[in-house]
């Protein structure tokens, strides 16, 4: 039996369809989109957080899947976080419970000053396996 593996890097929300020689389920993965940069303070913001789920159910042959592909913050003097990620079997909107899907937060944007933006949490995501994403390094004066 092969193994098939998708890979969805289309940024936003979206389905598709389950392949038709889908026979079982092994993992899901995603990462959420890292936050924005502050080049004006020169702080760096968080990085997206990490989840993967081996238990996700109702996935058949032919059936529809939804999913978020997350992206980074933007923004001149960066202030935005990123989006979050996620796969549901369920229904079109982020899981809840392992065996719906997968989520994986965002990283959070540095605000007008020289901290570095938090990493997406952990303790937020949904996944049998979750990382948070890295914080973001402070200024330390080297542009004031």
């Amino acid at each position: 039996m092969a193994i098939k593996t998708v890979f969805i890097t289309t940024t936003g929300a979206g389905s598709f369809t389950i392949p038709a020689d889908f026979i079982s389920f092994v993992s899901v993965e995603a990462i959420g989109g890292g936050g924005a940069a502050n080049y004006t303070y020169g702080a760096g913001a968080g990085g997206g957080a990490y989840a993967k789920s081996t238990s996700v159910t109702g996935l058949v042959a032919g059936g529809t899947a939804y999913y978020n592909v997350g992206t980074g913050g933007t923004g001149s003097s960066a202030l935005s976080s990123g989006t979050d990620s996620w796969f549901n079997a369920a229904s079109n909107a982020a899981p809840t419970l392992t065996t719906q899907g997968v989520l994986a937060k965002a990283g959070i944007g540095v605000s007008g000053n020289a901290t570095g933006g938090a990493g997406g949490a952990a303790a937020s995501c949904v996944g049998d396996v979750k990382f948070s994403g890295g914080t973001g390094g402070d200024n330390n004066g080297a542009f004031a």
